[in-house]
C-alpha cells in the first residue's frame, strides 16, 4: 500500500494541535538528521521557523512550517527564501539546507518552480513525504504492518466481506497512530486505530481518540471500532508476572550495600533498605524568565533562586583531584538575566516529564534512580521518604547502561522487552510482561529510568543509544524519563536529546543533608542511641565547619567514604592526602 497523504493533529484545543504540530515539526527533522533544533513558535496560527546542525555532517538547516489545510504556492515560497537566502550569507562557507513542510502540500506551480531552481532549490515536504520519514526512522511502523495487524482485529470479529480503506496518521497526545478503515460497497463501516509501536489500541484508549476526532468534525464515531480481544485468564497471569518483577527491581534497587568496612565486621556484606540512608536531592537548572511574573511564580512555588551565576566554591589547589568534580558541574554560563534555580527532583517529576539528571562522580545519580524504581514498585515504600514524590502510580522500567554491553545499539522498545530474561521469567510470563510493558508505555503509566548514560563507553554506541532513546520518546510522548550522566559523557549526545529533555544537575549537598547522613549512617553502622546521634550530629558539624573537606562532604559517596575511614581509623585524617590515602587502604 502507498502511503497516505494526509496527517491529521486530534486536539481539543488550538493550543493541543499547535503542540502536536511542534511535535511533529521536531520528530521529522530529529529523523533528518538534526541536533539543536531551534523553534521559534508563531502566536498567531500553527507555523513554526525552525533552525537546527546536522549531527554528522557540517550543514544547518533553516525550515518553515505549516499546519494550514490550503497547498502553499509560489508567493509563500518566495517570502521563505528571502530568509533562507539571508541565512545562506550569514553562515557562509557552511552550507544551509531550506526546508517548507506543509500539512497541505503544495500547488502544482510551485513545485514546478522549484523543480528549476537547481541548487538553491527549496526542499518541499508535504504529508505523503512525512509520512514516509517517519516510517523509515522507524518514529511509526510501516503501514504494511499496521494494516496486518488491524486485519487480525477484523479476522476476531468475524468481519468478512469487507475491502482495506483509506489510511490516515493521526497525531494524537498519545502518540502517532495509523487509522485504519474497512470499507463495505465503498462506504467505511468499521475502524482499527494501530499505535506507533503497531499495537491496536484497545477500547478504553481508542474512545479518546475518536472523542477528539469526532470534535474536530471526523467520523470515527460513526464507524464501529475493531478492538482487540482480550484473553480473560491473561490478566491474571500478567498481575503476577508484574508482581515478579517488582520484587525483582526491589532486590536490583531497594538496598544499598556497606561496602569498604573492613573484612572483620559483622556489617561489612550488610544490605539495608534503601530508605535507611538515602538523601532526598535537590537539583539545579537555569531559568531564563520572560518576566517579572514568572519570577513571582516561582517564588510562590518555594522554589529557590539565584539572579546571575551561581557562587564559584573556594579555590582549591591545583593538583586536587575534586577540581575535576567541580568543573563537571559547571554547566551554566548564566547572563546578568539569568535564574539559577534550586528545586527538589520530587517537585521537578511532578511537572517535568523528561529530565536528563547530570552529576558528578558519586554525586547520587544510581542512588536516585534506585529510590524512584523502588518508590513506584513499592508505593508504600515513597511514603517512607519525604522527598515530594508526585503521587502516580507508575510502572517503572530499569535500565542501567553498563550492563547493555553490545545491545547498546538496540531500540529500547526492545531492551524493555528483554528486562524479562534478566528477571528469570518464564517464555510465557516473558509474553505477559512484555503485553503489560507496552500497554504501559501507550497509556503514559510508565516511568522509564536510564541510568548511567555515560557508561557506554563507544562514543557511537552512545550516540546510537541516545538517538534510539530520542525516537523512543517520539513514539510513546507520554512516558516519563529520568536519564542520568556523568556531564563528560553527556556532552556528546546532548543535543540529539536536548528538545526532549529538561537538563538539571544534582545540588551538592548542604548542611542539613550532611547531618542526616551522618547520624542515619552511624545509627545502621554503629547503633541506635542517643548517644550515637549526638556524637554523629557533632561529627557533621566537625566535618562541615572544615574548610579543607567542605566540598569533599558535599558530595554524597565521598561523604560516605570519609566515614567509613573514620570508622576504620577512630579519626579522621587532617590533611586531603592523607584521607585519600586512607580511603584507598580501608577499601
Amino acid at each position: 500500500m502507498s502511503n497516505p497523504s494526509s496527517i491529521r493533529l486530534l486536539g481539543t484545543t488550538n493550543n493541543e494541535r499547535g503542540d502536536l504540530f511542534t511535535r511533529l515539526a521536531r520528530d521529522l527533522f530529529f529523523s533528518l538528521g538534526y541536533d539543536n533544533l531551534e523553534l521559534d513558535v508563531a502566536t498567531s496560527g500553527r507555523e513554526l521557523d525552525i533552525q537546527g546542525e546536522h549531527r554528522f555532517e557540517p550543514r544547518r538547516v533553516t525550515a518553515e512550517c505549516k499546519a494550514h489545510a490550503a497547498a502553499m504556492g509560489g508567493g509563500e515560497l518566495n517570502k521563505f527564501l528571502g530568509v533562507l537566502t539571508r541565512e545562506r550569507k550569514k553562515h557562509h562557507p557552511k552550507p544551509v539546507a531550506g526546508y517548507f513542510v506543509s500539512l497541505g502540500g503544495f500547488t502544482g506551480t510551485s513545485v514546478e518552480q522549484e523543480k528549476q531552481s537547481g541548487d538553491d532549490a527549496i526542499i518541499l515536504f508535504d504529508a505523503k513525504k512525512i509520512v514516509a520519514e517517519l516510517q523509515r526512522s522507524r518514529v511509526v511502523v510501516p503501514i504494511a504492518e499496521a494494516t496486518e495487524r488491524a486485519g487480525r482485529c477484523a479476522e476476531t470479529h468475524g468481519l468478512v466481506n469487507a475491502q482495506l480503506g483509506e489510511v490516515e496518521l493521526i497525531g494524537h497526545s498519545n502518540g502517532y497512530l495509523w487509522a485504519i478503515h474497512f470499507t463495505r460497497n465503498k462506504q467505511s463501516t468499521h475502524l482499527s486505530l494501530v499505535h506507533a509501536d503497531g499495537t491496536p489500541l484497545a477500547k478504553a484508549v481508542a474512545d479518546t481518540v475518536i472523542a477528539a476526532d469526532r470534535e474536530a468534525g471526523g467520523c470515527f464515531h460513526t464507524l464501529t471500532y475493531l478492538a482487540p480481544i482480550v484473553v480473560p485468564d491473561a490478566q491474571e497471569m500478567k498481575a503476577t508476572t508484574l508482581d515478579q518483577y517488582k520484587a525483582w527491581l526491589g532486590e536490583e534497587c531497594g538496598y544499598i550495600q556497606l561496602d569498604g568496612l573492613p573484612a572483620d565486621s559483622d556489617l561489612s556484606a550488610t544490605k539495608l533498605k534503601l530508605e535507611k540512608l538515602f538523601v532526598p536531592l535537590k537539583a539545579i537548572y537555569r531559568q531564563e524568565p520572560k518576566d517579572s511574573s514568572m519570577m513571582q511564580e516561582i517564588d510562590l512555588l518555594g522554589i529557590e533562586m539565584e539572579s546571575g551565576a551561581i557562587e564559584a566554591p573556594a579555590e582549591a589547589p591545583a593538583d586536587d583531584p575534586v577540581v575535576e568534580l567541580d568543573e563537571e558541574l559547571d554547566l551554566f554560563d548564566p547572563t546578568e538575566d539569568a535564574v539559577i534555580v534550586t528545586e527538589s527532583v520530587g517537585r521537578l517529576l511532578a511537572r517535568v516529564n523528561h529530565l536528563a539528571v547530570l552529576a558528578s562522580p558519586g554525586g547520587g545519580k544510581s542512588t536516585l534512580v534506585k529510590r524512584l524504581a523502588t518508590a513506584y514498585s513499592f508505593p508504600t515504600r515513597r511514603l517512607e521518604i519525604s522527598d515530594e514524590l508526585p503521587a502516580h502510580e507508575w510502572l517503572p522500567l530499569y535500565l542501567r547502561c553498563r550492563d547493555l554491553r553490545d545491545r547498546s545499539n538496540r531500540p529500547v522498545l526492545e531492551l524493555l522487552h528483554g528486562i524479562a530474561a534478566f528477571a528469570n521469567m518464564s517464555e510465557a510470563q516473558g509474553r505477559c510482561f512484555r503485553t503489560s510493558v507496552s500497554e504501559a508505555l501507550r497509556s503514559g503509566s510508565a516511568l522509564l529510568l536510564v541510568d548511567g548514560l555515560d557508561e557506554i563507553s563507544d562514543e557511537g554506541s552512545r550516540r546510537t543509544f541516545a538517538q534510539n532513546l530520542r525516537t523512543f520518546v517520539a513514539m510513546f510522548p507520554n512516558v516519563s524519563l529520568v536519564v542520568t550522566s556523568r556531564v563528560a559523557g553527556f556532552r556528546d549526545v546532548a543535543g540529539v536529546i536536548a528538545g526532549t529533555c529538561q537538563q538539571v544537575t544534582l545540588a551538592p549537598l548542604d548542611e542539613t543533608d550532611v547531618r542526616r547522613l551522618c547520624v542515619s549512617w552511624h545509627v545502621e553502622v554503629v547503633a541506635d542511641t542517643d548517644k550515637v546521634r549526638a556524637e554523629a550530629g557533632e561529627l557533621a558539624a566537625y566535618i562541615w565547619n572544615n574548610r579543607h573537606i567542605r566540598n569533599l562532604v558535599e558530595n554524597p559517596l565521598l561523604l560516605t567514604t570519609l566515614l567509613v575511614v573514620k570508622r576504620s581509623n577512630g579519626e579522621i585524617p587532617p590533611t586531603r592526602a592523607e584521607l585519600y590515602s586512607e580511603a584507598v587502604r580501608v577499601l
